[in-house]
């Protein structure tokens, strides 16, 4: 029973990210273009907490070696401190406002709960096998490309995904709201060992994935863990790797290129063009357009409000008369509600993600950690809208996986 509930928990953690985002949500949140899935995430929030609450209390109750668990100050602090505040601010917010917005409060409760749960669920060492890889990799490339399918589908039906467009060469086409999945993929093709057909199969699915995206946030989100890598680790590539992905890319290149112009006899529109426009933009066009000159104006008015308000606006507080959840820069938006007392958590973040780092060099499994740490950090920094996705949570999720041994067993 005690062996049988720990491989549930386990289990709970994929089913906690994957069930909170997955082509079904993507689809949903695109079509909807953003309305509503506040509420939404915030009701499946409250199932998968409820589920593993009880998951931790069965738990306890089967395994006494849960009784001495013990947690170091600063851990405690970090944990305490921000659960501490955020109850503060509701009780204020109800007694200044008579209302709670909860936008903000979920992924700061989200990741409190998850800490929590990691601690005392997630004991010892994680046991993988190719087969278990093999079967998250087809997990998240199955999504993937289901999420391809739907995107493309609703393209050709002429449904708009609002907020979720962007303007190319005077053309508004939707983008892909997919941000969770780009790096996981890009660490299997990069890591994990494949059937050389598979790869193939693989690298086509990401290659049309990044097409469908046109987001330049996500493509310096990738990029730039990469080069992190290349220039910190030295990475070496041989000759026989070059001349095979050299082989899969352009073979890869003429398939799509082949659909593209299928899809542009049809809609008289180019996705390839339209991608390739983007995504050399974000390095050569240095010029801003209204999205861009958007974000930058709201800095100032972050900082002047964050400097104004020390102890924080709340939950449910305006800047500039506008909800703290529109704005870019997540990373400021818990500065904002709670005040600078959140810098401490800051600082323990800075110092756990410094020393996963350092370990890389030595470690296979801190160099992955650290290329999907940096790469959620570029998300939580330049996106807006962060709030409603689970972003924050898998950050402290993959910073907390470098505590425990992760075994890799070929047999």
């Amino acid at each position: 029973m005690t062996l049988f509930l720990k491989r549930v928990s386990y289990a709970f953690i994929v089913l906690f990210f994957i069930g909170q985002n997955n082509f079904v949500l993507t689809n949903i949140l695109g079509v909807n273009q953003g309305l509503g899935i506040g509420k939404f995430r915030a009701a499946i929030l409250i199932v998968f907490i409820v589920i593993g609450l009880l998951i931790t209390i069965l738990r306890f109750l089967t395994d006494e070696t849960l009784h001495h668990l013990r947690i170091n100050k600063v851990d405690g602090i970090a944990i305490g401190l921000p659960l501490i505040l955020i109850l503060i601010n509701i009780l204020i917010d109800y007694l200044r406002y008579d209302k709670v917005d909860f936008i903000g409060v979920a992924p700061l409760i989200e990741c409190i709960f998850f800490s929590v749960y990691f601690f005392i669920n997630v004991r010892g060492g994680i046991k993988l096998t190719p087969k278990l890889v093999n079967i998250f990799s087809l997990v998240i490339f199955l999504n993937i490309l289901f999420e391809i399918l739907l995107y493309f589908r609703d393209i050709g039906a002429g449904i708009s995904y609002g907020a979720f467009r962007a303007n190319i060469a005077g053309i508004e086409i939707n983008r892909n709201p997919s941000f969770f999945y780009p790096v996981f993929a890009f660490v299997i093709l990069r890591y994990v060992s494949l059937n050389y057909w598979v790869k193939i199969f693989y690298y086509l699915i990401f290659f049309i994935y990044i097409l469908t995206l046109f987001y330049r946030t996500l493509y310096v989100a990738l990029l730039f863990p990469f080069v992190v890598e290349a220039f910190r680790f030295g990475t070496s590539i041989s000759i026989k790797s070059i001349v095979n992905f050299f082989f899969i890319v352009v073979s890869i290149l003429v398939g799509v290129l082949f659909l593209d112009s299928v899809f542009e006899s049809e809609f008289n529109f180019s996705i390839f063009n339209a991608f390739t426009g983007r995504f050399t933009s974000t390095f050569t066009d240095y010029s801003q357009d209204d999205a861009q000159s958007d974000r930058v104006a709201q800095i100032p008015e972050l900082l002047i409000s964050i400097a104004e308000n020390p102890f924080g606006i709340g939950f449910s507080g305006l800047v500039a008369d506008a909800e703290v959840y529109n704005y870019a820069f997540y990373f400021l938006h818990p500065l904002l509600y709670l005040g600078m007392p959140f810098f401490f958590i800051y600082y323990v973040l800075y110092k756990k993600i410094f020393n996963i780092y350092k370990k890389a060099v030595f470690s296979i499994k801190d160099r992955i950690l650290i290329f999907c740490i940096l790469y959620f950090l570029v998300i939580l920094i330049f996106f807006p809208y962060m709030n409603y996705f689970t972003f924050l949570s898998i950050l402290i999720f993959l910073v907390q996986l470098t505590s425990i041994d992760i075994f890799y067993v070929k047999k």
